[in-house]
């Protein structure tokens, strides 16, 4: 029988978006349905980084894999996880407050590798055939680097300069493509577009098409573990194409000239560039991509010409957060697989009290409704753990 029934986590003020360095602060509530015995009643903050994808099928089928940690901070409400602790039928309602690391990555999400954070109700039974109660909620963490402000990485505008020439397909003799533009700058947000200035000349003697496409380059490192692997770190590369455009027709001979030229529109969801810079498992990327396709594959072919880096930054931490790989995929509520959460160990000193960790002035919390006549807990007790 269930013993520990709907389980709520809030967070202060409905926050959905955090930055690195804050602190998550919201309750719990969970409804205790009649006295039971636990090792421990918790509130864990995780975050982490998994990544994951295979080579090859069947007996060459090959998994390649790897993960690391960046927080794991824990609030022991009821028990210290090694002695029976007795909690009485009621409905209570617990505050937490956890800290984000100051250089945590910023939350990503692809089929390859996930930066996730979740805060966790976790409740442990004694018992040889019971089984953890958990629940858990996903939040969303944005890094907060204005690169406007940064400069370092404000390098100003961006010039895209490349010249091809090759033998006419069809009419004979050679034919030369030019582009000579310049960005409005080096630096972008999701939701910006990105402005041209310069020009574009066709040699061929036939119509041809010039678009710009900005594309996105996640490279994911992992191991193979086993008994006859060395365990190399090996990598693996996606390039996904967030958004084009199309100008007009370039005639024959044609030399059309671009002044504060709209072009991309980077969608609202694009992830930032740098959001993952502390993050060893994902490298992200953008660059522009020049191409020139001639009408019917003829003259000329198509083109791929100069690829220019481009920095996408989310700027400060408000608004939407960008988290999906999958550009144009919705960042609807996901369910989270909760992991089991690694061993954490008690410090050897006396742990705070637990008014001097979560109540603050401002953040106040209420006495739970127990039944029976039971009386609240103690939270001065050695049961009371922070990490």
């Amino acid at each position: 029988m269930v013993k520990i029934e709907e389980i709520k986590i809030l967070f202060t003020d409905n926050k959905e978006i955090y930055c690195p360095g804050d602190d998550v602060t919201g309750t719990v509530s969970f409804h205790v349905v009649k006295p039971t015995k636990v090792y421990e009643i918790a509130v864990v903050m995780y975050g982490w980084c998994e990544t994951r994808w295979t080579v090859g099928s069947g007996d060459d089928e090959k998994v390649y894999k790897g993960k690391e940690e960046y927080c794991l901070e824990r609030i022991s409400l009821w028990g210290d996880g090694r002695q029976e602790t007795n909690v009485a039928e009621g409905i209570y309602q617990k505050p937490f407050r956890f800290r984000l690391p100051s250089e945590c990555p910023s939350s990503f999400k692809s089929k390859r590798g996930n930066v996730l954070y979740i805060v966790q109700f976790l409740c442990n039974f004694p018992g040889l055939l019971s089984s953890d109660k958990r629940s858990g909620k996903e939040i969303q963490v944005q890094d907060p680097m204005d690169v406007t402000e940064t400069a370092e990485l404000q390098q100003g505008q961006l010039q895209i300069k490349d010249e091809h020439t090759e033998k006419d397909c069809f009419f004979g003799g050679r034919t030369t493509f030019q582009v000579d533009l310049t960005l409005d700058k080096s630096t972008y947000a999701p939701g910006d577009v990105i402005h041209v200035n310069g020009q574009v000349f066709n040699g061929c003697n036939t119509h041809s098409e010039f678009s710009l496409v900005l594309i996105q380059q996640v490279t994911y490192f992992g191991r193979r573990k086993g008994i006859f692997t060395s365990g190399n770190v090996k990598s693996k590369d996606k390039r996904i194409v967030v958004s084009s455009w199309k100008a007009p027709k370039l005639l024959a001979q044609e030399r059309k000239r671009l002044q504060n030229e709209a072009t991309i529109l980077i969608p609202s969801n694009t992830p930032s560039s740098i959001g993952l810079r502390n993050c060893t498992l994902i490298d992200l990327e953008y660059h522009l991509d020049v191409q020139i396709v001639g009408v019917r594959g003829l003259c000329p072919p198509i083109l791929k010409l100069k690829r220019l880096p481009v920095v996408i930054s989310n700027g400060r931490c408000s608004g939407n957060a960008g988290v999906n790989a999958d550009i144009g995929v919705s960042l609807s509520t996901v369910e989270v697989n909760l992991p089991a959460l690694p061993h954490l160990t008690t410090a050897e000193a006396p742990p705070p009290s637990y008014d001097e960790v979560v109540v603050s002035r401002d953040f106040q919390t209420t006495a739970p409704t127990v039944a029976n006549n039971s009386q609240y807990y103690d939270w001065s007790q050695k049961a009371f753990t922070y990490s």
